[in-house]
């Protein structure tokens, strides 16, 4: 049978077991399991819970007791995380754990770990597109091109909202930096606030977005593929994660689809993450043995010095090159300030802010032309645009060149030459 071992468990790490599934108990620890209120995308205060169980409510009682089938169980491979660390944001944002007027580490570690959560988001998208959309979804001939369509605008919405969430970074700084000459009894930070409204925002669109697949897709997958998940779906997903990953898209942290995944996986069911990780390439498997990539607890660990309000310790080294990121990401450093560090930002910032642009190109790019589904073979990639195609300098010689007009011009159009451009 395709997609299945020698005893009878597929590439999620499904079936094998006496109900249909290596079900083992989750190992959530106690600082993982929490509830919060958090707004929906009607303005409603809804309670959310992140428990030993699944986030999802769509397929919360789903199986009969059976457990999740390969359908739902690919979804819930990157939804799941993106909904926890969603929670896990929007907890370490409240004000009895950030504060009204947050420190400055607080604002340093949420941001640390904001950084590395976009990158991943891109991955996750990236994931949709080439994965759950070109291969699996296009072939049963029920999702049309504007459906396709529809989901790169989404992408493009949550990319270019990720952008200017990073912005409230330094004008948070820049608010403390003045605290000083406040005269009010009880000083509180707008921008700090803002930053709350926005990713609560963001945090309802996403969550809409993650549920209306959950109640669509798993069927249509079914329907066409049949009761057991192709072989090629974890080795697809890392790959087409890793094309939205181009150099720019590497932070200090390096944060990586597969380790986001098998964090929360290993946690949830211990004994198909082992399989997962079992069932990768040598290369991959060696590195993942290793522990050569950034485990995503190591992220993780920055919203969680908030939570138990204790600050990092710090390097000078470390303090220097955190606001040399800042300046750039603001657009350059404070004229005045003599350690700022270059207006250009280090390069690792400029590779950072590059790799977050990417999908917003990706998205735009891929929107010109539709894809045709009536072809089984053909499936669409992301564009990936890791530089651009003319680089200004911003030396002075443009004005120069302004004054230079095509040969023949004045002809073309029936008047005199003009021996003195017009400024405009």
């Amino acid at each position: 049978m395709p997609g299945v071992d020698t005893v009878g468990i597929d590439v999620l790490g499904l079936g094998g077991g006496s109900d249909g599934s290596m079900v083992s108990q989750s190992m959530f620890d106690e600082d993982d399991v929490f509830e919060l209120e958090a707004e929906d995308m009607n303005g409603d205060l809804t309670q959310l819970t992140a428990g030993p169980g699944i986030t999802s409510l769509v397929l919360q009682g789903e199986g009969g007791g059976k457990g999740l089938d390969w359908a739902a169980e690919l979804l819930l491979f990157t939804h799941e995380p993106l909904r926890r660390d969603m929670l896990e944001m929007q907890r370490a944002l409240q004000p009895r754990f950030f504060g009204e007027l947050p420190d400055s580490w607080r604002v340093r570690s949420f941001f640390r770990f904001y950084q590395a959560w976009c990158a991943l988001v891109s991955q996750q998208h990236a994931v949709e597109v080439s994965v759950h959309y070109d291969w699996l979804a296009a072939p049963t001939g029920k999702m049309q091109g504007e459906h396709r369509t529809e989901l790169l605008s989404y992408h493009r919405t949550i990319e270019l909202e990720l952008l200017a969430i990073s912005r409230l970074e330094h004008k948070i700084i820049e608010e403390l930096t003045s605290a000083a000459d406040w005269t009010t009894s009880e000083p509180w930070s707008e921008q700090a606030e803002e930053l709350r409204k926005r990713l609560t925002k963001l945090c309802a669109q996403i969550r809409l977005h993650l549920a209306t697949q959950e109640s669509a897709l798993p069927e249509i997958f079914r329907a066409y593929w049949g009761d057991v998940s192709p072989p090629e779906l974890v080795t697809r997903s890392l790959a087409a994660a890793k094309q939205a990953q181009a150099a720019g898209a590497k932070a200090p942290d390096k944060p990586k689809l597969l380790m986001w995944t098998l964090h929360y996986l290993d946690k949830r069911s211990p004994k198909r993450a082992e399989h997962i990780r079992g069932a990768l390439p040598v290369f991959k498997r060696f590195r993942n043995f290793l522990v050569y990539d950034t485990p995503h607890s190591k992220i993780l660990q920055h919203l969680r010095l908030i939570i138990n309000d204790t600050p990092p310790v710090e390097t000078e080294q470390e303090v220097a090159k955190h606001r040399d990121q800042m300046a750039a990401a603001s657009g350059g450093a404070d004229d005045d300030d003599e350690g700022a560090g270059p207006k250009k930002g280090t390069v690792i910032e400029q590779q950072r802010k590059a790799g977050m642009v990417n999908a917003v190109l990706a998205a735009a790019n891929a929107r010109r032309v539709d894809v045709p589904f009536n072809d089984n073979a053909q499936t669409r990639t992301l564009a990936v645009h890791e530089a651009p195609l003319h680089t200004f300098k911003m030396d002075g010689r443009w004005a120069e060149k302004a004054e230079k007009v095509p040969d023949n011009l004045y002809k073309k159009i029936g008047i005199e030459r003009v021996k003195t451009p017009r400024r405009l």
